[in-house]
């Protein structure tokens, strides 16, 4: 677990408060203080200044975090909540550092409440259960993609216990897996492994299929095909069977989705979704370095800034790709192939919101091609 230090006035401030509201621990006025900020709406620079470590410390045993959930550390629910509020997946360090930059902003927050409001009267208690019941208020069973996304829908999310079975235990007993259930499994992340042939890929649609019928179609899936499990007829009885749509790219021209929805078009979040998009481009082409990311960040942020609101389509960006390499006199490398790939064979000018339904895309007509071109 980790080991971080806040600054003396928020030492103050935290001590202040605790005081105030007679908390038994510190750590309860700082969980509070940090979902002000967040509620807030509130997002830092990393490339901000560092707030002091000069005073209190915070080890693995200061229990800064809380316990809920069979006395287990709530470090990973609090990870989880900055990297879906900064969306990118943060290191450590970089955690802490915004961590520490929301406590201070909460302190600061609630420090300024408790200035106007009078503390004999008990009107400090009436804003903590008044901003307690607000929050809890804007827990909804739906899910945004995107606040300004061109393919903006309300996804259902589903909340109740969700579950698939494996298989049998010796004695007939089903080995029953708790997909949503954070008692069980700190992640929903599943990993299958096996030699060629031994039904990996049988398996996944299994599971599909059962998650498609315990909850009535309403989970959506993509199934990414890599080697070609079949024709459209061939599959049709796993097609019907979880309501989902056969996408032909190559017939269709690629899919129908522009990739840059994902973005946050607002000025405060624009930079940390730009950040994330290059991040899921390096993931799916390792071999981009440091200077080909920043370039692409660079040509994200103008194109973005050109449209001035409106999403730019792939064709658009690489267009601006090829200008931004002419003008650099750089020659095209693994970043200007990939982007141009994107751009010819997987997504076209027409968009769909593909995250309102199961789809499976049969990739590796395109994969061959690939091959055969290079």
């Amino acid at each position: 677990m980790i080991r971080f230090k806040i600054d003396t006035d928020n030492t103050h401030l935290l001590d202040k408060i605790t005081t105030i509201y007679s908390f038994k621990k510190d750590t309860i006025t700082a969980r509070i203080a940090i979902s002000l900020s967040i509620n807030k709406g509130s997002h830092f620079e990393l490339n901000n200044d560092s707030l002091p470590s000069n005073g209190r410390e915070y080890t693995p045993t200061s229990n800064f975090f809380g316990k809920i959930i069979d006395g287990v550390d709530n470090y990973l629910i609090y990870k989880t909540l900055l990297d879906q509020h900064y969306e990118t997946i943060l290191l450590e360090n970089d955690f802490i550092k915004l961590l520490k930059f929301h406590l201070n902003e909460g302190l600061q927050i609630w420090q300024d409440v408790l200035n106007s409001k009078s503390i004999s009267n008990g009107e400090h208690i009436d804003y903590l259960i008044k901003t307690i019941k607000d929050s809890l208020s804007l827990r909804k069973n739906i899910i945004r993609i995107n606040s300004n996304s061109v393919n903006n829908k309300d996804v259902y999310e589903f909340s109740d216990p969700l579950s698939f079975i494996l298989g049998n235990y010796e004695d007939g007993t089903d080995v029953e897996i708790k997909i949503n259930d954070l008692r069980e499994f700190d992640n929903r992340n599943i990993a299958i492994a096996g030699m060629a042939g031994s039904g990996k890929t049988q398996l996944i649609k299994d599971i599909l299929f059962q998650i498609s019928k315990n909850t009535n179609n309403q989970i959506k899936f993509i199934f990414f095909d890599y080697k070609g499990e079949g024709s459209q007829e061939q599959l049709k009885p796993f097609l019907d069977a979880t309501n989902c749509e056969f996408v032909d790219i190559i017939k269709d021209g690629g899919i129908k989705f522009n990739p840059f929805s994902s973005i946050n078009l607002t000025e405060n979040e624009r930079p940390f979704s730009i950040n994330s998009f290059v991040g899921t481009v390096k993931t799916f082409v390792p071999g981009i370095g440091v200077v080909q990311e920043n370039n692409l960040k660079t040509i994200l942020r103008n194109i973005l800034d050109k449209k001035n609101g409106e999403y730019p389509t792939i064709n658009e960006l690489f267009e601006d790709l090829q200008e931004f390499y002419v003008e650099n006199k750089i020659k095209p490398d693994s970043l200007y192939s990939i982007m141009q790939n994107l751009t010819e064979n997987i997504f076209n000018n027409q968009f769909d919101n593909i995250l309102n339904k199961s789809i499976l895309i049969p990739l590796y007509i395109f994969l061959d091609i690939y091959s055969i071109q290079n």
